[in-house]
């Protein structure tokens, strides 16, 4: 498999929705394992943007939003 990644802003949008539909699919098949290196609650996005922007995560960095 190989992995492109673009912004959404480079898609037109049903391309867009293709790419999603598409990774949703490859997750829910277990085929997909991305590494998720820190989860935050929102509260404390500043921590999180300073973990991607330091590079020094190791996966990525998600938000939890209640």
């Amino acid at each position: 498999m190989t992995i492109r990644l673009v912004g959404s802003d480079d898609l037109p949008e049903a391309a867009e929705r293709r790419a999603v539909e598409d990774i949703a699919a490859y997750l829910e098949a277990g085929a997909l394992h991305p590494r998720i290196a820190l989860r935050l609650p929102l509260e404390r996005i500043a921590e999180a943007h300073e973990a991607v922007e330091g590079g020094q995560s190791g996966g990525r960095v998600i938000l939890e939003i209640d």
